[in-house]
């Protein structure tokens, strides 16, 4: 009973937090399915590159939940058709910052928090908002850059179409070294084809 108790509890935080991430997906443009494409290639990834946490769901939930400091960025810089002043890129580069405080008090969310933290960290130390570089970045956000470039270079936006896997993996090894962690990039390779082109094709957040 209690071990019933417990599970059914995990799947109603689980969902919770799919539904808040969603409520962020839902204010962009990244066209639906993105969530679930961006956490299996996650976990995917980090099957290969950090096996030990390859069950620990607060990777997963650093996925879903990396943009959720968006939602404090208001409407009327995020949806600006022009170019953004330095006032308004300030706001907008303070989200990871606002993300990792809504999750503040939430210690099941202590490595999420850092995913969400530190995912427009770069290898090469040029992203932000620290400028971590290396292995000083933690290693899930370090894996969710790698990801998150290939959905969206293979994803449909409004404004051009999906690029072709091939030409989304050369870019990715274009960026090893610099914008991206060379393992994360070497694990997406050796991830076979079939099994890239299945989850890109999924567009829908709750795939059956």
């Amino acid at each position: 009973m209690l071990l019933s108790s417990v599970a059914e509890l995990e799947q109603a935080c689980k969902a919770t937090l799919r539904r808040l991430a969603l409520a962020v997906e839902a204010k962009d443009d990244c066209g639906a399915g993105h969530l679930y494409r961006l956490s299996r290639y996650g976990m995917l990834v980090t099957a290969l590159v950090a096996p030990e946490h390859t069950h620990d769901p607060q990777f997963e939930y650093g996925f879903l939940l990396h943009d959720i400091g968006e939602l404090v960025v208001p409407d009327r810089v995020r949806n600006k058709a022009g170019t953004l002043t330095d006032a308004e890129w300030a706001i907008v580069k303070a989200h990871p910052e606002n993300g990792r405080s809504l999750l503040e008090g939430f210690d099941f969310l202590a490595k999420a928090r850092e995913i969400v933290y530190c995912h427009h960290e770069r290898w090469d130390g040029n992203g932000y908002p620290r400028g971590l570089k290396g292995q000083e970045i933690p290693v899930g956000a370090r894996i969710f850059r790698v990801c998150d470039a290939f959905d969206a270079m293979t994803s449909e936006r409004p404004y051009r179409g999906a690029m072709p896997l091939d030409d989304a993996l050369a870019q990715l090894r274009h960026g090893s070294g610099t914008h991206f962690w060379p393992d994360a990039v070497d694990a997406l390779f050796a991830i076979p084809t079939e099994v890239l082109e299945t989850v890109a094709l999924v567009k829908t957040d709750e795939p059956s």
